[in-house]
């Protein structure tokens, strides 16, 4: 029996975690990085409605926030 290989995704950066540093990281890189065709994939362990565990940037900072509401004109 023939086992099925996941498709491979190639990508310029891959950012690991959703949360709030791995989307402004993905943002600023995506706002910043030079080439303009580039490719950045963030990947999460937990589905967004269920996330149960929190990590350490449970809070953002007066500057944290600055840099999120540019990236909320993004989504």
């Amino acid at each position: 029996m023939a086992t099925l290989e996941p498709p491979v995704e190639y990508v310029d950066v891959l950012v690991v975690g959703g949360g709030p540093v791995g989307l402004i990281t993905a943002y600023q890189l995506a706002r910043n990085l030079p080439q303009p065709n580039h490719r950045i994939k963030i990947i999460e362990q937990y589905p967004k409605s269920s996330q149960d565990n929190y990590g350490r940037a449970i809070t953002l900072f007066p500057r944290s926030s600055e840099a999120s509401y540019d990236c909320a004109k993004c989504i």
